[in-house]
């Protein structure tokens, strides 16, 4: 494998994944963006990851087939190997028990693939930033499991405590919005943006984005509670 030229303000990138059509254009897509250097890319199950883990890479992309299961085995991995490094996930299929396994896992980024190679790249600009990244169809799915349990009768909701404003805040958050662009976006000042985040959290019990986030997908709950 030849090791491209870096420059110390771009993104460097390594492609984990099983070699199909829809790889090769992901891929290429990868390739064409002026901020990531393509680190190169491996086989799933096959290439040895120690042979690449002195490339250093900033982001990990896990781009796994039908099998979530296999993809959060690979993840846990790839952060045991390279703990340094950010891990995006990017699957054909998601259940939010999956989803809850593979950020326990570590992951920093979960994408549907469906979502397309713009979506991998948004996480990929996310997540070096300490940013936890879902797609949308990711919330879309809690959020119809989240109506599903509400319907079985399920209870014990920590995320009633919130107000509407935190609410607000909240969904921002989990989607990976900077304090920045949440001010932006609700008109507010970026330190009064922070007040409602410490406050949701200390309401919640929890610090930080990526507990925040694990919190929302073990009781189903996604960015419209």
């Amino acid at each position: 494998m030849t090791t491209p030229s870096i420059s110390d303000s771009n993104i460097a990138v390594l492609l984990m994944d099983y070699r199909s059509a829809d790889t090769d254009d992901l891929y290429a897509f990868l390739d064409s963006q002026p901020d990531i250097d393509l680190l190169g890319r491996v086989r799933l199950g096959q290439d040895d990851l120690e042979t690449v883990r002195d490339l250093r890479p900033d982001v990990v992309i896990v781009r796994t087939g039908n099998s979530e299961f296999s993809g959060v085995e690979t993840s846990s991995f790839v952060r045991m190997q390279m703990p340094e490094a950010k891990v995006v996930m990017v699957s054909a299929t998601l259940s939010p028990d999956n989803l809850f396994l593979a950020l326990g896992a570590g992951i920093h980024g979960y994408v549907l693939a469906e979502a397309g190679s713009q979506a991998v790249v948004n996480a990929v600009r996310a997540v070096p930033v300490g940013a936890v990244y879902l797609s949308s169809e990711v919330t879309d799915t809690l959020v119809a499991d989240y109506t599903r349990r509400n319907r079985a009768g399920n209870t014990g909701n920590p995320f009633t405590r919130l107000s509407k404003r935190e609410r607000e805040v909240f969904r921002r958050l989990v989607n990976g919005e900077t304090t920045a662009n949440i001010a932006l976006e609700l008109a507010l000042s970026p330190k009064t943006v922070e007040t409602y985040r410490r406050r949701l959290m200390h309401k919640l019990g929890v610090t930080g984005v990526p507990a925040l986030v694990r919190l929302a997908v073990k009781h189903g709950v996604a960015t419209n509670i």
